[in-house]
């Protein structure tokens, strides 16, 4: 944190920095049929990943130019289920060879003995399990069934690992499991994940607007929000439900804005295009025409940070979700110091 907080205080004096940090998104297949996911979306049905992936010698290619420019923390993440392309592993070896820390998200399912073995072997930083309910009867109807290969992946990396990796969950707040929230804290603690980062969730589909809290349920998630924040720390798991009862206000002055992630921050989508976070979905760059230290420099990402400095937000920006606030209100605090 502190090397990003260095970078982003000499932006702000007009010493224009590298990238910080990068998210790859190998693939947008998966195995699981997750309710909340962007894949239920009608159009997708028919989706065809591998018409558009980059390669496999693009992707670690990639990684070197990513670390070449300086490039201190990799999150693999998608899209789909970023494991069930084996390319994957030999990503997540590169980044660790370089001394940079690696973070990747999964559903949990394509872990095999061997696997998690080589990851803790190779000192693999963080693994975020996708898991939404404190039992197999409500994650498995919410993300198909992959609770109890969860707690055997979690089980085995505590059998074979010391410190590293971390390993957190990614819970999505539906209406199907907004008052059962402490199961999950209450299942992290038994298998000793320490934290939890909830998310709103983002509508993407007719399944997914199924999912929605009504007026009610949101009253009672506020309500209950407390409770679960003192369960929290008593039984030592940290979350970031406090964030869902708090609102961010937008100012202009560059220690109070919104979002630094277009100062810090790079993603490159399955199909090589280039953004600052995991929700833009502009085409308007390509890993495939462009180098990485081209796009950080060039005119889409200075367009981007002029225009959000102004208060003039992308359309993607609203449906940021609280995850990514949580990180910037963090950073926000980190720089006013």
């Amino acid at each position: 944190m502190q090397e990003k907080i260095e970078r982003l205080s000499k932006w702000f004096s007009g010493d224009k920095q590298l990238p910080f940090s990068l998210d790859i998104n190998p693939t947008d297949s998966c195995n699981l049929h997750c309710l909340s996911c962007w894949l239920r979306n009608k159009k997708f049905k028919n989706l065809d990943s591998k018409a558009y992936e980059l390669s496999d010698k693009k992707l670690l290619q990639l990684i070197d130019e990513a670390i070449e420019l300086g490039i201190r923390e990799f999150e693999i993440s998608g899209g789909g289920e970023p494991l069930s392309r084996e390319v994957t592993f030999e990503l997540m070896k590169k980044i660790k060879n370089s001394k940079a820390k690696g973070s990747i998200t999964t559903n949990g399912t394509f872990f095999t003995e061997d696997t998690i073995k080589k990851l803790v072997e190779i000192g693999w930083d963080r693994i975020i399990f996708s898991i939404d309910g404190g039992n197999s009867d409500i994650n498995n109807y919410l993300r198909g069934k992959s609770f109890d290969k969860i707690v055997e992946d979690i089980k085995k990396f505590n059998e074979y690992k010391k410190d590293k990796p971390e390993l957190s969950f990614n819970t999505v707040i539906s209406n199907k499991n907004y008052n059962r929230l402490k199961g999950i804290v209450r299942l992290s603690a038994e298998l000793g994940v320490g934290s939890i980062k909830f998310e709103s969730l983002t509508i993407h589909s007719k399944i997914g607007k199924k999912l929605e809290l009504n007026r009610k349920q949101i009253e009672e998630l506020q309500q209950n929000i407390s409770e679960i924040d003192n369960l929290s720390k008593e039984l030592n798991v940290k979350t970031n439900i406090l964030d869902f009862m708090e609102k961010e206000g937008k100012k202009n002055d560059f220690s109070n804005i919104v979002c630094y992630e277009p100062w810090y921050h790079l993603v490159i989508k399955t199909d090589g295009s280039v953004g600052p976070c995991c929700l833009s979905d502009d085409k308007a760059i390509n890993v495939r025409d462009m180098s990485l230290k081209d796009i950080w420099f060039g005119s889409y990402f200075e367009n981007l940070r002029e225009n959000i400095l102004k208060g003039d937000f992308p359309r993607y920006c609203s449906i940021c979700n609280v995850g990514q606030v949580s990180q910037n209100k963090l950073i926000r605090q980190e720089l006013k110091k």
